[in-house]
């Protein structure tokens, strides 16, 4: 069993290459297409903040994934196709029927209700 000289802790990791090959597993570049604004912005952030369009990026996911239920609320805002609903959206409540407007020109887009009364 090797150990680190330091703690006395067992190592994790054979060697520092052994080390660095993990973390290269663990951490793989991800492609991203940024198209229009969302590209722009990132660059000047990138600018403003003196660092990477790839740290930009990185601390813009991080945020996302912490500040959303993504799975709950979905990439729109509506709820995500999955097996509760059939149609991948939950139904759209419908408005009440407005009251009836009066239509002589002293109660223009007043209800029937609120002038008779």
């Amino acid at each position: 069993m090797i150990t680190n000289a330091t703690t006395g802790r067992p190592a994790i990791h054979a060697s520092a290459a052994a080390r660095q090959k993990a973390w290269r597993e663990a951490n793989k570049p991800k492609t991203v297409r940024l198209t229009g604004k969302s590209g722009q912005a990132v660059t000047g952030l990138a600018a403003y903040f003196d660092c990477s369009e790839t740290e930009v990026i990185n601390h813009l996911v991080k945020f996302a994934l912490t500040n959303r239920d993504w799975k709950a609320q979905g990439l729109t805002g509506w709820a995500s196709p999955d097996k509760r609903f059939k149609t991948g959206r939950a139904p759209i409540p419908q408005a009440p029927e407005a009251a009836p407007f009066v239509t002589d020109n002293s109660t223009i887009g007043w209800p029937a209700a609120q002038v008779a009364a």
